[in-house]
């Protein structure tokens, strides 16, 4: 059963949206920050990717860091490759041995 309503509705045209200016500028600014912060994150998960921790020898790095790798059961030149893909930094370092051991 239709109605006189919805066969008015059904009829008619579609509506028509409409936008300012100000709309539209507002949307294209608001786009191109949302790119620009996609842009950003995808930067900051893109991390360089490490040296081999054996092959070429690294830079040497304090030997008291060197050494607490070592007594976990790494060669020196494995440690300092460890100690240079991570800046210096053991317990990152000793995390990176170890991701790679249980590989």
């Amino acid at each position: 059963l239709l109605l006189l309503g919805d066969a008015a509705m059904i009829l008619r045209d579609p509506t028509r949206i409409e936008f300012k200016d100000e709309d539209v500028q507002t949307y294209e600014a608001f786009r191109d920050e949302l790119r620009a912060q996609k842009q950003q994150r995808q930067q900051q998960q893109t991390k360089p990717k490490p040296q081999p921790l054996s092959g070429a020898p690294a830079p040497a790095h304090h030997p008291a860091l060197v050494q607490q790798l070592v007594r976990l059961g790494f060669s020196e030149e494995i440690a300092n490759n460890a100690l240079s893909n991570t800046d210096g930094d053991v317990e990152q370092a000793a995390n990176l041995l170890m991701d790679q051991v249980g590989q």
